[in-house]
Order: structure tokens, then C-alpha cells, then sequence
């Protein structure tokens, strides 16, 4: 009886798929009902760009991306803090020279790389609400610890964990956000996130620079790891209570909401992660993880990463900005231009992502920008220090915005492209991320030195790989594994598994539905 039912499920399947092409892309994402038999009518009835609809993302807009916001404000801080501190002049008596400094964020990165891929695993198993929270309390405890440490050796030791826990945040952020909105809304929310981090950085860097005045002469580093830990203490009680779950099964949106907002998602193929809180198939960790490893599509994207990363060593822009292009400036006046770069970095995120969101298309302008980039390392070969310092600084502003809009386009391309299973999506978003921020380990000693042949060797070597990026994106239509990659045999599986269950679950239905009639 039971092959007779499955027999007759891949039938029903393969006519489906041979009549209907929406249908096929769709089918198989049907986690998103407490009731599985209202799933094919809710599908079929449903319309895109409604009023309720429109009402409904700007619900999920309010509910989700101020808390996403705090907590990723509060998680870059003090990085950023570093950076401004150094900047400012203030930091001798914390890390006295280049060495110094780019140990401290050495040190940082080794926990991203160490916990990243696990983190988003666990993710994809429990709620983001619990995740969060319990996160942000262990950060806030460390930061706190580390502003107590008297030198840079027992801050390194304090730091570690605390950089460990708060560098899985971000890519968690990044996939939560996939899990609640469409390809053509989730570039302009993940580029949100890039602007808080400069706004975090202005903000960072004027609590270094006014230290004394806010802080009863306490050092700017103590400052900043002190602030940064009363905030993420705070948030933890608000992302608890307040932060949505899984489309399916958050507790804050009515059933209705619920289902709309999982339906809307799986109208387009994107899996919601709702699959382990009800109980249905699911891709397990390892079979994530090598499905990961062996799709060419993410293996592209993260090479980019490691190219962007590596070419301008994107967690020290503000460093580069005012240390090595503003040479000709003091520190004051470095801090007063450095502004005007972050605002221009602003616009030209806020545009790209708009435009590319409309469109879905992200290869194109990540070609341009990436192109747009090659102007501030080659102004600095084209010139020299002190000469052309106005032209310098404009192709450093250039550098800044393509830079900082070309890393979210590459996740909107990541999360675009792998749109199902869930598991996958989660594990490919962190792994591209730890791949890149392994190359930002080199990235924070390779920009400015005091020799300034050195400088231009830097900055031959960003033209390069900045150049290599641009051709290896604009190689993408001829790439036929690309085009080709049907997935590993787990996910074909797990593919086939939940289209039988639909099918089966129709013909229940159509047998419910004669016997009425009988």
C-alpha cells in the first residue's frame, strides 16, 4: 500500500511539473502552515504587492530591523572604536604602534573564523529571538571584563571570546533577513547594516577623541569596550521579548500574518527556515556544509569576497582614509574630511541597492563598482605623497563608496542564488563571510606603512586583485558549471522527499473530496 501511495506521489509530481513551471520552482517549500492541507489553495490564491501585503513587510520592517540595527551597532563598536582611537591619536598607551594595533584586530577575527559556520548551523535550529539575546549577554560581559584589562596582553586575552560571540552576529543578521524578505526587497534592508557601520564609526571615534571630557579621564579604548557593553547588555531584554522568529512561527504576528508572510517568500522558491520548529524534512549540518563546499555558485561568490577583502582591507578604510590618502592633513583635519567620505559612501550604497533590487540584478552593478574601486589605489600609484592631495581624496571617496556597496550586493547575489534549503542558505552566508574576514586578517597589515614605497606596492597589489574581481564577475555567463549544478545527492533527496509528501497530501485531499461528494 504505502509504494502504491508513493508510486502514484512521483506521478502526480512529474504531471505537475511537466504542467506547470511555477508550481515546480514552489512546490517542495510548504513548511510554512500549521495546517498542511491549506497549502496548495493559499499558494494558488495568493497576489503579490497587495495592500495587506505592503502592510504586512512594513510590520516586519518595524519589528525587525531596529533591533537587527542595535545589535549590530553594539557588535561593531568597538572595532570601530579601535580604529577611531588610533586614529584620534589616543591609543599609544593601548597598542603604541602598527604591530599593536593589528593584533588587536587579528585577534578579532580569529573568533569570527572559529564560530561563524556553527553559529548560523545552530541558528537554523533554534529561534533567532533566544540566539540573539543569549549572544548579546555574553558579549556585553566580556566587553565589560576587557575595559577593566591594564595593557594590551590581558585585553587580547578577555578580547578573544568576547570577539568570538559577537562575530557570529552578523552573519546571523543576514540570514534572518533572507528568511523574511523577498530578492527584491532584501538588498536596500542588508544595506542598512554598511551605514551603521559608519555612523558607528563616527560615533566611535568622538567618543575617543572627547574621552576625557565624558569619561573622567578614563583611556578612549576603556571608553569604548565599557559603552559597547552596557549596550549589548541592554538590548539582550528587548531582542528577547521583542524580536520576530521564523515566518511560521512567530508568536508576535497573527495566523494570517504568519501565513502571508510565508507564503509571499515561497511564491519566489526562498525557503523560510521554518522546517525544524514544525518538525518536517530538513537538510542535516554535514550535509549542509558539503552541499556548500561543493556548489561552484557560492564558491564564486566567496572568491570575490577574498578579492574585495584583500584589495582594500574594508575593517580599516577609516585608518587608510586619514593615515595614508590624507597624508598632507593632520589627524584634526583627517577627522573633519573623513566625514564628507562617509556620507558620499552613503549615497552611493543607498542607490545601488535601490536600483538593484528593482531589477534583482546584482552582477552587473557589482562589475561597475568594483571597476569604479580601481580609482583610489591608482590615484595613489599615479601620485605621490603631498602632490594632488584634492584629487587623492576625491578617488579615496570613490574607493570608499564602491566598496562598501559592492559587499552587500555580493550577499544579496548569495542569498538570491541560493534560495532553498534553508540549512544551505544559513551555512553558505556564514562560510562566504569567514572566508572573508581570513583574508582581512592579511588585509589588517597590508595598508599604510611609513615607507612609502611600501605604500605603493599596497596599492599595486589592490589595483590587481580589484581588477581580477571585476573580470572573474564579468566571466559569469560563460561559467557552465554555474549554469549547470543540479546540487549534491542529499539535497536531491530531501528535494524529492518533501515533493512526495505534497503530492501524497494531495491525493488525501482529493479522496476527502469524493467521498463529500459521494
Amino acid at each position: 500500500m504505502a509504494g502504491r501511495i508513493v508510486s502514484g506521489a512521483y506521478k502526480i509530481v512529474s504531471e505537475k511539473l511537466q504542467n506547470d513551471e511555477i508550481f515546480e520552482e514552489n512546490i517542495i517549500r510548504i513548511e510554512a502552515y500549521e495546517s498542511e492541507r491549506e497549502i496548495t489553495r493559499a499558494f494558488d490564491e495568493y497576489e503579490t504587492d497587495t495592500r495587506e501585503e505592503r502592510e504586512l513587510v512594513r510590520k516586519i520592517d518595524v519589528r525587525i530591523l531596529p533591533i537587527l540595527g542595535l545589535v549590530y551597532a553594539a557588535q561593531s563598536m568597538d572595532k570601530a572604536g579601535m580604529n577611531g582611537t588610533r586614529l584620534a591619536g589616543k591609543a599609544r598607551q593601548f597598542y603604541n604602534n602598527n604591530h599593536g594595533y593589528s593584533t588587536a584586530m587579528t585577534t578579532m577575527a580569529v573568533g569570527y573564523i572559529a564560530l561563524v559556520v556553527a553559529s548560523n548551523m545552530v541558528l537554523s535550529r533554534v529561534r533567532p529571538s533566544q540566539f540573539l539575546a543569549g549572544i548579546l549577554v555574553v558579549a556585553g560581559i566580556m566587553n565589560a571584563l576587557s575595559a577593566t584589562m591594564p595593557n594590551i596582553q590581558s585585553m587580547l586575552v578577555a578580547r578573544l571570546p568576547g570577539a568570538t560571540i559577537e562575530a557570529v552576529t552578523f552573519p546571523a543578521i543576514l540570514y534572518i533577513l533572507s528568511c523574511w524578505y523577498k530578492p527584491r526587497e532584501i538588498g536596500k534592508r542588508i544595506a542598512i547594516f554598511p551605514a551603521i557601520g559608519m555612523i558607528t564609526q563616527a560615533i566611535s571615534t568622538t567618543i575617543a577623541r572627547n574621552s576625557v571630557a565624558f569619561t573622567n579621564n578614563l583611556n578612549p579604548w576603556r571608553a569604548i569596550f565599557m559603552v559597547n557593553g552596557l549596550i549589548l547588555l541592554g538590548a539582550a531584554p528587548m531582542v528577547a521579548y521583542s524580536m520576530l522568529d521564523y515566518p511560521a512561527i512567530s508568536r508576535l504576528l497573527s495566523r494570517r500574518e504568519r501565513e502571508l508572510a510565508t507564503i509571499r517568500l515561497l511564491r519566489t522558491g526562498q525557503d523560510t527556515g521554518s522546517s525544524t520548529r514544525l518538525g518536517l524534512e530538513r537538510l542535516g549540518h554535514v550535509d549542509a556544509l558539503i552541499a556548500t563546499i561543493r556548489d561552484p555558485r557560492i564558491l564564486l561568490i566567496a572568491g570575490l569576497s577574498v578579492l574585495l577583502v584583500s584589495a582594500s582591507s574594508a575593517s580599516h578604510l577609516i585608518t587608510s582614509t586619514s593615515s595614508s590618502v590624507l597624508q598632507a592633513y593632520s589627524p584634526l583635519r583627517a577627522h573633519h574630511i573623513a566625514p564628507g567620505v562617509f556620507i558620499f559612501g552613503l549615497v552611493v550604497l543607498a542607490l545601488t541597492m535601490v536600483l538593484s533590487d528593482r531589477s534583482t540584478e546584482r552582477r552587473t552593478p557589482i562589475i561597475a563598482l568594483l571597476l569604479a574601486a580601481i580609482a583610489g589605489p591608482a590615484t595613489r600609484l599615479a601620485t605621490h605623497t603631498g602632490e594632488s592631495t584634492i584629487i587623492r581624496v576625491m578617488a579615496n571617496a570613490l574607493f570608499v563608496a564602491a566598496i562598501f556597496s559592492v559587499q552587500p550586493l555580493l550577499t544579496a547575489w548569495l542569498v538570491n542564488t541560493i534560495r532553498a534549503p534553508a540549512e544551505k542558505r544559513a551555512v553558505a552566508i556564514a562560510l562566504v563571510h569567514g572566508v572573508a574576514t581570513t583574508a582581512a586578517v592579511g588585509g589588517a597589515r597590508m595598508w599604510p606603512r611609513a615607507n612609502g614605497s611600501r605604500t605603493r606596492i599596497d596599492a599595486g597589489m589592490a589595483t590587481s586583485l580589484l581588477a581580477i574581481a571585476a573580470v572573474a564577475a564579468l566571466a559569469v555567463p560563460a561559467m557552465l558549471p554555474l549554469k549547470n549544478y543540479r546540487g549534491t545527492r542529499a539535497e536531491r533527496s530531501l528535494e524529492t522527499k518533501r515533493r512526495a509528501r505534497v503530492a501524497v497530501e494531495e491525493m488525501l485531499e482529493e479522496e476527502e473530496e469524493c467521498e463529500k461528494r459521494i
